[in-house]
């Protein structure tokens, strides 16, 4: 067989394609991993798995709308997993306190958040993890936007006080009781390598560019429920994050679109046959017994 069939053969192969659980889901959560440590008892390690592509994960683990759910492929076959409780009980079980977060040097650019919401947040933060001097203007007294919706309804206060209180905490500056307006945008963009807007509500209608959200090719990129056209905070919270993945390329000059096919949700080639899979309710109990007995 020659090399061209090898390879044709090769780019067949669909053993490393995501389930359709972690490709539906926006910031791609290993959810196999994740109910893996959960069956073991592990809930500590199953939280970390979330922390690793959740930003404040405490939190938005407790009110995710959960779209992995709506096309988990056991719905036919007994019912979803029932991730978004599996994610709570995690939080309740094994969540543990960061360390101290060590300031890292910023000397890759300055980056300004226009509107301290979840996104925002989101973005500052991974925009302060890869090297940026951030600072959020936000035009209440407080960070968080819609996340204070939730207090007392599935956000107990001093976890929004304290998952919020650690962005300042990094070095992160914020700027309070500061409205942005279009008039006043020009101010920011003289003095900033780059702008990221993730406000509810803005004066002006913007062309998005939707895989890497920007506003045509200046400094301007959106996300949050302007971009996203909806109440998601899973989606709210990864626009935030790929936003951050554009200002980085912007800044640095690299490609903007290069390997980011599978940024959000996508469609895997992996397909697993239903026909012999019993069709019963999925129950993963043991572990959550075994763990309140011990307690």
């Amino acid at each position: 067989m020659d090399l061209d069939k090898l390879l044709e053969i090769g780019n067949q192969c669909i053993h490393l394609e995501p389930p359709t659980c972690v490709a539906s889901c926006p910031v791609h959560m290993d959810i196999i991993a994740f109910v893996g440590e959960i069956e073991k008892g592990d809930f500590a390690k199953a939280y970390k798995i979330m922390e690793t592509k959740i930003p404040f994960s405490r939190l938005i683990g407790k009110i995710c709308d959960h779209p992995c759910e709506n096309s988990c492929i056991r719905e036919k076959a007994g019912g979803s997993i029932r991730i978004s409780e599996l994610e709570k009980t995690v939080i309740d079980l094994g969540y543990v306190p960061p360390k101290k977060p060590f300031p890292l040097p910023k000397t890759k650019g300055k980056v300004a958040i226009l509107g301290g919401g979840l996104s925002g947040c989101v973005a500052a933060v991974e925009l302060d993890k890869k090297g940026y001097s951030v600072t959020i203007y936000e035009k209440s007294n407080r960070l968080g936007g819609r996340l204070w919706a939730y207090e007392g309804k599935g956000l107990e206060t001093h976890a929004i006080e304290e998952e919020l209180s650690m962005i300042e905490k990094k070095g992160i500056k914020v700027v309070y009781n500061t409205e942005v307006s279009e008039q006043s945008l020009q101010t920011y963009k003289d003095q900033y390598n780059a702008l990221y807007l993730g406000t509810g509500i803005w004066e002006k209608a913007y062309t998005i560019n939707p895989h890497t959200f920007q506003v045509d090719e200046s400094a301007l990129f959106v996300g949050g429920k302007l971009q996203t056209q909806s109440d998601s905070i899973i989606f709210s919270a990864s626009s935030g994050k790929r936003a951050a993945v554009s200002i980085d390329r912007y800044i640095n000059k690299t490609s903007m679109l290069a390997s980011r096919e599978r940024e959000g949700v996508f469609e895997t080639r992996l397909h697993v046959k239903m026909d012999k899979v019993p069709c019963e309710p999925v129950v993963i109990q043991s572990a959550l017994f075994t763990h309140k007995q011990k307690r």
